[in-house]
């Protein structure tokens, strides 16, 4: 394996997608980053679980001279990733022409669903030092230019290690289309807290601490102090639930103070193009239409089910 202790992540928050060919999904997304303001710094780590020719699309879309990025040299990629064979490294330019961010395209190794895709990248990442929180996007999201600032702010000013943004679908820029999520535990279901509520007025956010089970993971933000307490996002989710648990996981292992919480002010537009990439991607795969195919949903029951006693093991 590489010498790795020579790579230093140069920035506040490492930010994570998971991207399945979606080549201009991820294009609009990274140019939404590129609008963001100053602080914090971050870098953007790309898995993509389409395989090869997904990748080189992706590489080629970056590199062309209307792209979003300016290629790295090769001696600048990042850290030898187990699940990634390829390293592709690129500097992010912003809305006036300059170079504000790096960005690392990776291919993973096969297709690993989305927790896998997202660990892929935060395995090896969490070796190295210089980082403080981890931003999880999906690639059909184009987030505010004050989103990450609002999130880790509110991470701060409220001691909470997770942290959701307000998303909004574009069709309807004036509803929430989240606030978070809720589990259902007698009907074993996910709800959407605040589903289409109106945005204004911005709400109580003790009260909604006190509804939310987890942030939708759309957009989360969760500090690395809590990631090294309750691990990786559990693998057994191929797709869906894998935020949920991961909000459950949290408040089991520290009880109400590490609670999931959510900034109004972070927004979040949300094209939920990914949602229907994947029914298609389920169904090449043989399996249900479905969006929680049996054995999907059975794992994550399971999962779930585990979180009840509270030195479970994750």
């Amino acid at each position: 394996m590489p010498d790795t202790a020579a790579f230093h992540v140069s920035a506040q928050v490492v930010v994570v997608i998971v991207r399945y060919r979606n080549a201009e999904d991820i294009m609009d997304c990274l140019g939404a980053l590129a609008a963001s303001g100053p602080e914090p710094a971050f870098e953007v780590f790309i898995a993509e679980n389409g395989g090869t020719m997904a990748t080189d699309r992706l590489i080629a879309a970056l590199s062309a001279p209307n792209g979003r990025c300016v290629p790295l040299a090769e001696d600048a990629r990042p850290i030898h990733a187990p699940l990634i064979s390829r390293v592709r490294s690129f500097q992010l330019m912003g809305t006036r022409g300059d170079i504000v961010r790096r960005v690392h395209v990776g291919e993973v190794t096969d297709n690993l669903g989305h927790a896998g895709g997202i660990n892929a990248w935060l395995r090896p990442l969490l070796e190295i030092d210089g980082w403080e929180g981890v931003w999880i996007l999906n690639p059909d999201t184009q987030p505010a230019p004050t989103a990450l600032a609002e999130l880790v702010a509110c991470a701060r000013d409220r001691g909470k290690g997770m942290v959701g943004s307000r998303t909004i679908q574009t069709t309807v820029p004036d509803r929430v289309h989240s606030r978070g999520l809720a589990w259902r535990k007698l009907v074993a279901k996910t709800r959407a807290v605040d589903y289409q509520a109106r945005i204004m007025p911005a709400p109580d956010k003790d009260d909604l601490e006190a509804r939310l089970d987890a942030p939708r993971g759309a957009s989360l933000y969760v500090t690395r102090a809590l990631l090294e307490r309750i691990g990786l996002m559990d693998e057994r989710f191929f797709l869906y639930f894998e935020d949920l648990e991961w909000g459950i996981r949290a408040r089991s292992h520290g009880g109400p103070q590490l609670r999931a919480s959510f900034d109004h002010h972070a927004q979040m537009r949300h094209h939920d193009r990914q949602r229907e990439r994947s029914a298609r991607r389920i169904s090449a795969r043989g399996l249900s239409q479905d969006p929680k195919p049996h054995h999907f949903r059975e794992a994550g029951l399971s999962a779930l089910a585990a979180l009840d006693d509270p030195h479970a093991v994750h």
